[in-house]
């Protein structure tokens, strides 16, 4: 549709009449002028690619996340303190990528929209530098058009660029007809604040010539562009960004600006309603979006962040799957929940460790079925209660919770739950059916053939031939020595 009017309007001024000496309000285009708001253009082609290449980097990321949450399955330690910390820290790894998605489809929406609103605005510049370009019919000559001026702006135009010119290696390169399929830039390489400084620094795009050489777009006759006499008294290029006001005595357009606003707030603007103001606000917004997209929870799971994540509600809920988080502890974690909290923290900042050695060492998936292949086979019977990490576990409970090993000394609403060192001893020495899970009834001591925690065990109990010990069926059909 511009490409049309435009040709339209040039039509219409081969049939005007000539007018008088307009040296000083007529001319064609610079090309170093343009240039500056071409190497925007050229950055807003390349942006699509550039954000899908970020989007897809932090994608990545759930990539070692996941294999944490492997190593996390494999790891086994026979302790409760261990397996409470371990069931925590595999809530709160499942949360953090379930958030990290959710922000994800966010900001592939934000990215999506900052990718068209830039390619529309950069095929705007592209069709108005085209129509430059097809405009001109020669080089230096006065009685020719001189559209695109290899002059500075502001000088007499002596050279142009010709209809079959590559736009390659000239000033306004960046305003080749094309979109990058892919790009080797980054985020920080693209709109950077000396290209916008440098744009918004253009005041003058207009180079001048002869009066005979009249380019259809900058054509001045009694102060009106496009025809002689009355006309249109202002233009708009580049999708609205290039807007040059007509003035009287055949002087040149006031505006002569790319289209950019002086640098407020620390960030540079289009002018308003342009599109190239949509596209560098939609820009930033995408750029600052991704970098968003991390980990946040369990990234802050490090050494002394009990205070700053006492009020954290996934985590929270991870540690204590039984409670409501927000009914419960409306005032975040006691401080009597740290030593639990702790335990998560550690376990953390071990498995982060183990999987960097791992990565390092090559072949994750074998060294993965290694540590399954190495863990012991944890029975409930034969989880040790080690008196001091029991101790801090008992610490953290609250009455209702407060159960064997641990045990419940002072009032119910001021007392506290100790350990319990008789049940410590009782659980480490009674036996029950190998890998079963099942606990041998309270009380009963590990003597004679009740010490045996196997049937292979039972029935290797002999004296000579002849075996001292049966295994059988119990109460309930329990196997039972």
């Amino acid at each position: 549709m511009n490409v049309i009017f435009l040709v339209a309007s040039a039509v219409l001024l081969a049939s005007a009449p000539a007018a008088a000496d307009d040296a000083t309000g007529e001319g064609g285009f610079s090309m170093q002028a343009l240039g500056k708001g071409c190497k925007i253009s050229e950055d807003l082609k390349h942006n699509p690619s550039v954000l899908l290449t970020e989007l897809q980097r932090k994608l990545a990321i759930l990539d070692e996340h996941r294999q944490l949450q492997d190593l996390l399955e494999a790891t086994t330690n026979c302790t409760t303190g261990f397996q409470e910390a371990k069931e925590a820290l595999s809530v709160i790894l499942l949360q953090d990528e379930r958030q990290l998605l959710d922000y994800y489809k966010t900001v592939a929406a934000d990215v999506l929209k900052a990718a068209a609103a830039g390619a529309y605005r950069a095929g705007g510049m592209d069709e108005f530098v085209a129509t430059d370009q097809f405009l001109t019919t020669g080089n230096d000559a006065a009685s020719e058009l001189v559209c695109l001026s290899k002059e500075a702006a502001g000088q007499k135009a002596a050279t142009d660029l010709r209809h079959g010119e590559p736009l390659h290696d000239t000033d306004i390169e960046g305003c080749q007809m094309r979109l990058p399929q892919t790009s080797s830039k980054t985020t920080a390489q693209i709109l950077q604040d000396s290209t916008l400084a440098a744009a918004q620094g253009v005041n003058q795009i207009y180079t001048l010539v002869a009066a005979s050489a009249r380019c259809p777009l900058t054509k001045v006759a009694s102060g009106a562009y496009h025809k002689a006499g009355s006309g249109i008294t202002t233009t708009a290029f580049a999708l609205g960004s290039i807007a040059m006001t007509a003035q009287g005595a055949n002087n040149a357009p006031t505006s002569q600006s790319l289209g950019l606003k002086a640098k407020t707030n620390g960030v540079y603007d289009g002018k308003e309603n342009t599109a190239l103001a949509d596209a560098l606000s939609l820009a930033r917004s995408a750029q600052q979006a991704l970098s968003g997209i991390k980990l946040k929870l369990s990234e802050t799971l490090t050494d002394d962040s009990f205070d700053n994540n006492k009020n954290e509600q996934t985590i929270i809920q991870a540690m204590y799957p039984t409670k409501n988080a927000a009914a419960d502890f409306p005032q975040g974690l006691p401080a009597e929940a740290k030593p639990r909290y702790d335990n998560v923290a550690k376990l953390y900042k071990n498995l982060k460790g183990k999987l960097q050695t791992m990565k390092t060492e090559g072949d994750f998936a074998a060294k993965l079925r290694k540590v399954y292949s190495s863990r012991p086979k944890c029975k409930e019977n034969e989880r040790k209660y080690q008196v001091q990490e029991t101790q801090v576990l008992c610490d953290s409970k609250d009455k209702k919770e407060c159960n064997k090993p641990c045990k419940w000394e002072g009032p119910d609403d001021k007392g506290t739950c100790k350990l319990d060192e008789s049940k410590v001893t009782a659980q480490t020495n009674t036996a029950g059916a190998a890998g079963t899970g099942e606990t041998p009834k309270e009380g009963a001591a590990a003597t004679g053939c009740a010490k045996h925690g196997t049937k292979a065990d039972c029935e290797n109990d002999k004296t000579g031939d002849k075996h001292n010990c049966a295994w059988r069926k119990g109460k309930d059909n329990e196997e039972e020595a």
